[in-house]
This record gives structure tokens, sequence and C-alpha cells, in this order.
């Protein structure tokens, strides 16, 4: 198979820092997967447009730009795109997919920058895309961090992987990790398996961090949503 992985980030530095370690590994050596022919990571740096109307920069000012840069030309991340304007995120993962299919993928796999795999899970989710390759896409259960590194809740379970080439092929995205396909159709419509949480169940620290990038991420959902399932308060 040869796979794209397509990320975006903002002020994520400490984040990106794990993420991508995994993921390059496989990338760096085949025999850690022999099913893996390539493997393909498109980065996109972008503030989004709620996060803009909360009033921070386009640019990053934790030094993600810069590792990404860095990543870039160490050949960790292969194809980066930075943008100078607002963004709406799936925008950026449309992007990121059309960048990606240049290079003839057969597997799309989603991985934002709080998701952090081990090589053995994305070994075993490998193994499980190939042998069930008659549905069009996959949801992956996270142990979905909050509050600290040792607190998590159950049942964050979300799209993450879809075969390019299947017809109808993958077109676009519409909404976060929602897809259109080429006929028009979208993912409601489509066939899709669960892995299962006792094969993987990767890390995914959502709520954990410092108190501005909590704050911010409380906002953020906010925004963009209307509502937030946590609440920042001041004991």
């Amino acid at each position: 198979m040869k796979i794209g992985i397509s990320s975006i980030g903002y002020e994520s530095k400490e984040l990106i820092e794990k993420c991508f370690i995994p993921w390059n590994e496989v990338k760096q050596n085949k025999q850690l997967i022999p099913d893996v022919e390539d493997l393909r990571i498109s980065f996109g740096h972008g503030c989004f447009e709620e996060t803009y109307n909360l009033g921070f920069p386009l640019y990053s000012k934790d030094g993600t730009c810069e590792l990404v840069k860095q990543q870039k030309e160490q050949g960790i991340i292969d194809d980066l795109m930075i943008y100078d304007t607002p963004q709406k995120e799936y925008e950026m993962w449309t992007n990121n997919f059309i960048n990606l299919k240049k290079y003839d993928i057969d597997l799309l796999i989603m991985v934002n920058v709080d998701e952090i795999w081990t090589v053995d899970e994305i070994r075993k989710m490998i193994r499980y895309v190939k042998n069930n390759d008659l549905v069009y896409y996959f949801k992956v259960n996270f142990k979905n961090y909050c509050i600290d590194y040792s607190t998590w809740v159950d049942d964050f379970i979300v799209p993450r992987v879809w075969f390019t080439k299947k017809n109808p092929k993958l077109k676009s995205f519409y909404k976060d990790d929602l897809v259109d396909f080429e006929d028009g159709s979208q993912d409601v419509s489509r066939s899709f398996l669960t892995i299962p949480k006792n094969l993987i169940f990767p890390k995914h620290y959502s709520l954990v961090g410092s108190e501005e990038y909590l704050k911010r991420k409380l906002n953020f959902q906010s925004l963009r949503y209307g509502v937030c399932s946590y609440a920042w308060e001041v004991s």
C-alpha cells in the first residue's frame, strides 16, 4: 500500500514533536510493516477562522512553524503548506488530500497532532484495513485524555482511514473529518468499520496541556459548535 498521512496544526509544537515519531519510523524502515510500500506525510499549518476571530495571530508563537520547517528539511514531513490567511478546517484537510493524491496513494490516514500512535498500533491497523477492504473507510477508537495525562474518557470514535481508489472515489472533506465522494454521495451512505478497541487504542491528548491551550480550545469549540462539553472553572 501507498499511504498518505494528512495532518494539520497550530500552536502545537510539543505535540508535533511526538506525533510523527512512529509514522516516520515506518517510513524510514520498510521492514517494520512490509505491507507499506510508501508513506508520505502532508502537513498544513493554519489558524482556523474561529481561532483568528478569538484574537489569535495567523502564525504560531510557540515555535510550531519553525519546527515543521525543520522537519520538512529533515524529510520527516514530505509536503508542507503554511497558510497566510484564516482557514476553514475542512478546506485544509481537502488541500492535504489533493496534494497526496498526486502520489497515487491507496490509503488516506488523518492524524491530528494530539493523536499519538505506536508502531505496533500502526501495524495492527494496516493489517486490519488490508483484511477488510470491502468497506470505504474506518473509524478509530481513541483513549481520550482530558484534564491531565492520567484521566481519560471512553467512546471517542471518529473516522480516520479512507480507501482513496474505491469507486466512487474519495473527493474532498466537507466538515471536519466527514467526506464527499466523486458521485456526489457522502460518508453517511457508505460502508465503514470501527477498528476494535482491543486491537488498537491510540492516545488522544484532546484536553490536556497548558492553561492557555485549554482555554483556547474550549473557546474554539464553543464558537465552532455552539457548545463545548467542558468548561473552565476558577476555584
